[in-house]
């Protein structure tokens, strides 16, 4: 049969309450980074995608054709 799998010495260590996971410095790097990824992404990391249905962009499509046929109408630019 094949070896158990023993945790490492840093999960004993982490389990008895004798090591943090992270560090402070990892810590505050993960912050910066979250920053980063919330400024150009616009949402935090890991949050549910939100899903539209097929009606509803069907909706919007319809939306954005009578816009534009009401400018044309208008004579505003489009």
């Amino acid at each position: 049969m094949g070896k158990v799998k023993q945790p490492s010495g840093l999960q004993r260590r982490i389990a008895e309450g004798k090591a943090e996971p992270i560090s402070e410095l990892e810590r505050e790097q993960l912050q910066q980074l979250r920053k980063i990824y919330v400024r150009r992404f616009g949402k935090e990391p890991g949050a549910p995608r939100v899903r539209e249905t097929s009606a509803s962009l069907w909706t919007k499509l319809r939306r954005l054709r009578d816009i534009r046929r009401t400018r044309g109408k208008t004579g505003g630019s489009a």
